[in-house]
């Protein structure tokens, strides 16, 4: 993960100074108008091309994070619609994805059955897992 882009840290100020916190992570586009609107001073700039890939992936991992932990929807909206920008700047599109997506459901499956793999041994250690107390 890139550390310029995913950072959150409030800023003591002496007293009597502006409160500050510091995002350095990338937001919707509407959002420093939103936060305009309600009084705030946003500072941003908008990503070069070369930048935008790699906070978009940084920013996939925040929000797949909150989903995990919240099973928000928002969340999950927040990762999707960051895929598809990300997609738009390698010139790809969900229907690449999809067709991936149908290549490696045939052959490896899907996630409905919720097989969770514990362990894997090799073929001559068949006696080890018979009689197995460990925990892989």
């Amino acid at each position: 993960m890139n550390p310029d882009v995913r950072f959150t840290q409030k800023t003591r100020r002496p007293s009597g100074a502006p409160n500050v916190e510091e995002h350095q992570r990338l937001v919707r586009d509407k959002i420093p108008e939103m936060l305009e609107a309600m009084g705030n001073i946003p500072v941003y700039q908008v990503l070069s091309r070369d930048r935008l890939p790699a906070a978009l992936c940084d920013e996939v991992v925040r929000s797949a994070e909150k989903f995990a932990s919240t099973a928000s929807l928002e969340a999950l909206a927040d990762v999707l619609d960051c895929i598809d920008a990300w997609l738009e700047t390698q010139g790809l599109s969900l229907e690449d994805v999809a067709r991936v997506r149908a290549e490696r459901r045939k052959r490896c499956g899907d996630f409905r059955q919720g097989v969770f793999l514990e362990c894997v041994a090799d073929g001559a250690s068949t006696d080890a897992l018979q009689h197995r107390t460990f925990r892989c």
